[in-house]
């Protein structure tokens, strides 16, 4: 076939995997695309806050959702589904020129002989093509007079937001953690 080496077209490509356009030219690397996927960015959260409140209190008062929702300041508009297990907010920010609200679907599953919590939750932002997802573990654990609440898990963030870099998103998800971290030991007295 004249004007294309060895006769070959792009069309006479092969696909490998579904997500990659691999050239029929081999190591010359004609006509290879890379497959195109959604940015995202992942953070992991780990801290531990020692509070003067009893074990009892403190886990009282995570088990108080509406008041655990007050310690975030990008949490708006808290509705219960099911009574400490299912619940619906909205995630509301600004992150650089993006002004993200999420609706997120939240699950919870409380272990209150161990004083240990999961909430996980998930929504997505359709104006600014994002999308949120996070698992954090919570415990209450017993020190002297007071507590620790110990928090780890993990969030991500895809889609528009994410092409923002991982500096600013890191930035911003610090800041809302002091908030919180911030908030608990004010509401459970700093030990």
């Amino acid at each position: 076939m004249p004007g294309v080496a060895g006769g070959l077209r792009p069309e006479d490509a092969i696909v490998r995997e579904a997500a990659e356009f691999v050239s029929p030219f081999g190591a010359m690397g004609y006509f290879v695309r890379a497959p195109k996927e959604a940015s995202s960015l992942f953070q992991d959260v780990a801290r531990t806050v020692r509070v003067a409140a009893r074990p009892e209190a403190a886990w009282a008062a995570l088990l108080d959702f509406p008041r655990v929702a007050s310690w975030l300041p990008v949490v708006r508009d808290l509705r219960e589904v099911e009574p400490l297990r299912r619940y619906t907010t909205v995630l509301e920010d600004r992150l650089g020129p993006f002004a993200m609200r999420a609706d997120l679907q939240i699950d919870v599953a409380a272990d209150a002989s161990q004083h240990r919590l999961r909430v996980s939750g998930a929504g997505e932002d359709r104006q600014v093509a994002s999308r949120i997802s996070a698992a954090l573990d919570l415990a209450v654990v017993p020190q002297g007079e007071g507590s620790d609440i110990v928090v780890s898990g993990r969030y991500e963030i895809t889609g528009r937001i994410a092409t923002l870099g991982a500096g600013a998103i890191r930035k911003k998800g610090e800041k809302v953690l002091e908030d919180f971290f911030a908030n608990v030991s004010r509401e459970l007295g700093a030990a």
